[in-house]
């Protein structure tokens, strides 16, 4: 993986509040109950991203995630006194919450992660394809994220009908980018000339002149070519 930032939110509080709604069902009898609840949280959340090459593509690492609870209560009936036995009751369904909680939270953390990085690099993918031509934009390192930017490589190839062009070496160094980078596209001459043959190849680059303007234009190019011979029209 590549190199990572360290993001922390630290004694957060939230409390929640819902109702639950259970019953019981048959042809003798039928009960119905409902249950309110309310959750009171105090915690630290810490993570530690990284970036890694998956399949030439960009993908998110977040399991190095570190989630502690300072504080975490469920009350049920607004009852925040209870007696012994709910008290059990109680602290065995929060031991229990608490333990999935931090499971999941990490988990769900590290799929929107996955979830962002394949929208961004597809979104980025169809704006380069038109037609039968795209641009191949698999990364070719493993990308590097900061506290100030995000920085990766990609291939660049232009495809079409099936074939794929070729860069031989590249000219970039990051060396020529500052230090306060922004979004920076490197084009270069192994880039734009499979590009524009694909384009021409695919008769992007046709003009089509009807008998009328091509009279007009030979006539036009005759008469500047007179004139520059010192030879103006009569």
């Amino acid at each position: 993986a590549g190199e990572g930032i360290g993001l922390k939110i630290s004694n957060v509080s939230a409390v929640f509040g819902g109702t639950i709604q259970y019953g019981y069902g048959s042809w003798l009898v039928n009960v119905k109950q409902t249950l309110d609840f309310e959750i009171e949280t105090r915690i630290d959340l810490e993570i530690n991203p990284k970036l890694y090459c998956e399949k030439a593509r960009v993908a998110a690492d977040t399991s190095d995630c570190y989630l502690k609870f300072h504080k975490f209560h469920l009350y049920l009936q607004g009852d925040k006194e209870p007696n012994w036995l709910k008290r059990i009751f109680t602290d065995f369904i929060t031991f229990t919450v608490n333990l999935f909680i931090k499971l999941q939270v990490c988990k769900e953390i590290n799929n929107v992660a996955d979830i962002l990085a394949d929208f961004i690099q597809d979104t980025a993918a169809d704006f380069l394809r038109d037609g039968g031509i795209s641009v191949n934009i698999g990364v070719t390192s493993v990308p590097v994220i900061t506290a100030n930017y995000i920085e990766s490589y990609h291939k660049g190839l232009t495809n079409y009908n099936n074939t794929s062009s070729e860069i031989s070496d590249s000219v970039f160094h990051p060396s020529q980018l500052t230090e306060n980078r922004m979004l920076y596209f490197w084009f270069s001459d192994e880039v734009f000339k499979p590009l524009i043959a694909a384009a021409h190849r695919d008769g992007r680059f046709q003009l089509s002149l009807s008998s009328e303007e091509l009279t007009v234009g030979i006539t036009s190019y005759a008469d500047k070519k007179l004139f520059l011979h010192g030879q103006p029209l009569q």
